[in-house]
């Protein structure tokens, strides 16, 4: 089942080609060994949509405390690159979202996710070349990353090729 915003009424998609496990999915295990009530995953790849989400996973207990579960919602990050891809933008303009650790969760041209003839999508992360830009911007933002420095700046900086590039970042 799919449900497209909070009073839509939940529709049938179909039934999932290959096994499910729960127990076995990282937001499981995740919510099932953490101190609090619910947890907040990493983006990752969804097994059957196939696309960047993020899950909100709680636990849940039997009347008498027993850990008896977990139930979870995915929220797709789809919007995003969508809504960067909406944005009116200068020609040599881009916008996109980072993690901490390269991997892009929206950009405004380019895609999220590398497809593969007879695999898996994969995540595309700016420091592995996929984009000059990408990767430029990324040298220059992590080492930003994890610091006590300014959560909202823009800076400007000159790339290899002799390019001014300005960006703007908040962490």
């Amino acid at each position: 089942f799919v449900q497209h915003g909070m009073n839509a009424p939940p529709v049938f998609t179909g039934t999932e080609a290959s096994l499910f496990e729960p127990r076995t999915r990282p937001w499981f295990k995740q919510a099932q060994a953490s101190a609090e009530d619910y947890s907040w995953t990493p983006t990752y790849i969804d097994f059957s949509a196939h696309d960047l989400v993020i899950t909100r996973a709680r636990k849940v207990f039997s009347d008498t405390g027993e850990f008896e579960g977990v139930v979870a919602a995915d929220i797709s990050l789809r919007s995003l690159q969508q809504f960067l891809g909406t944005l009116s933008l200068g020609a040599s303009a881009r916008a996109f979202i980072l993690e901490a650790n390269g991997q892009l969760i929206a950009g405004s041209d380019l895609p999220n996710l590398r497809e593969m003839p007879n695999a898996p999508p994969q995540r595309i992360n700016a420091a592995h070349r996929v984009d000059p830009l990408l990767l430029s911007v990324y040298r220059q933002l992590h080492p930003l990353f994890g610091t006590d420095g300014p959560v909202l700046d823009t800076a400007l900086y000159t790339d290899a090729d002799g390019t001014s590039i300005q960006y703007a970042y908040r962490r």
